[in-house]
């Protein structure tokens, strides 16, 4: 891997490093949006909980582009192809996700994750379509977080499929961080599902 690559993907990962949703409503408030939710999260979502929503969607816009901007300068100003640009796009989602700053306990890298799909847009329109999607569907789906790991998913089975190999890498590698990040919450979800079932047979039961 050349010196090039090495540059921009650490300049990718001190990108995705910087928490705005910590920091912005710390400087605005002096409260910390991690205590704002059950998740402990320094995530939009809890910036959105403490200080409202111009807040909560500057920060969350901020989370895309701070993936978007160092992915894309990677592919067209460092001309990164094949195994260094699939490793300058997860570059700023593991800093997002594993910020030095906060001691490496980061955000869950939803927004993240969608703005290094983002700055591929050079190598591949595929992208742009996979953002059209989500912004149409963005205020029809309560749970956004939700909505963005589907996409993930679907970008990474479509790429699965096609002859670019840094796409492959990128969205393996995006579904494992984002994935893992949600790791407690899947488990959650299906505990709550087994409870619900468990507490449907047992009112078949009693009926």
């Amino acid at each position: 891997m050349t010196g090039r690559a090495v540059l921009f993907i650490l300049l990718g990962y001190l990108s995705g490093g910087v928490m705005y949703a910590y920091h912005i409503p710390r400087l605005l408030t002096g409260g910390d949006v991690r205590e704002q939710g059950a998740d402990h999260n320094p995530g939009a979502a809890n910036a959105f909980r403490l200080c409202g929503p111009t807040v909560g969607v500057l920060c969350a816009l901020l989370d895309v582009l701070k993936a978007t901007l160092p992915v894309y300068a990677a592919a067209v100003y460092g001309g990164l192809r094949g195994l260094p640009l699939a490793a300058a796009a997860l570059a700023p989602v593991l800093g997002h996700a594993y910020p030095v700053t906060l001691r490496f306990r980061g955000g869950k890298a939803i927004a993240s994750a969608f703005g290094a799909l983002l700055g591929l847009w050079p190598v591949t329109h595929a992208v742009l379509l996979l953002a059209a999607i989500v912004l149409i569907l963005l205020p029809l789906v309560h749970d956004h977080a939700l909505l963005m790991l589907s996409s993930l998913c679907v970008f990474t089975a479509l790429t699965l499929l096609g002859p670019a190999r840094e796409l492959r890498l990128v969205a393996v590698g995006l579904l494992a961080v984002v994935g893992g990040r949600h790791l407690r919450e899947a488990r959650g979800a299906l505990e709550d599902i087994r409870a619900r079932r468990q507490e449907r047979q047992e009112r078949r039961g009693a009926a």
